[in-house]
């Protein structure tokens, strides 16, 4: 009986799995920036202000640890994303328009390969929306931004290149609860309380 044939993979389901675990990180990554504003912007404003040099560092539940440099007189917000065993996951450079808003960014993994670019719309002092290209420079994922009346990021809506509304992510502190994102009623990430 002849030898099955090796299985080949299907660069469709490939693309799929890689889109969806981007996907996944910029859930994370936009809930944690989130938590960031919340954490660090005074008056549970969700945008966090770029105007003056400072690093900070969130703490998670899971162990993970993100920081944040900003460089207003460089125009560079450096954010690194380390693991549970302080390994460094990924790490994002943004770079900031005249206004000291973001503009564009680059995602690199641990060993330094570009991961994604994103590029931002930015309104009233406060992003809009992003798109995310993958390495090779194609649309992977397009995010927008909501606020409330107050400027308080409310929720953000994550689709896909097509315009297809794949999830929301939504901001309980913009409610008055604590601040907390949620994925669908699934996820839950505990941003930090402010001091």
């Amino acid at each position: 009986m002849p030898a099955a044939p090796p299985i080949q993979p299907n660069p469709a389901a490939g693309f799929c799995h890689v889109a969806l675990r981007m996907l996944r990180e910029l859930v994370f990554v936009a809930a944690l920036w989130t938590g960031l504003g919340l954490a660090f912007a005074g008056q549970g404003n969700a945008q966090t202000n770029y105007s003056r040099p400072y690093s900070k560092s969130l703490q998670n539940n899971d162990g993970t640890r993100l920081t944040v440099k900003v460089d207003p007189e460089n125009r560079l917000v450096e954010e690194i994303l380390y693991g549970a065993d302080k390994s460094m996951v990924w790490r994002l450079v943004r770079e900031l328009d005249a206004a000291l808003q973001p503009m564009t960014a680059i995602k690199f993994d641990a060993n330094d390969q570009v991961i994604s670019r994103h590029t931002y719309l930015c309104l009233k002092s406060r992003i809009e929306e992003e798109e995310v290209f993958n390495a090779r420079r194609i649309l992977v994922a397009r995010m927008q931004y909501f606020y409330d009346k107050k400027g308080r990021l409310e929720r953000i809506e994550h689709y896909t290149p097509e315009g297809r509304l794949l999830n929301t992510t939504y901001n309980s502190a913009a409610l008055g609860a604590d601040p907390v994102m949620r994925d669908r009623g699934t996820t839950v990430i505990k941003a930090p309380t402010r001091k």
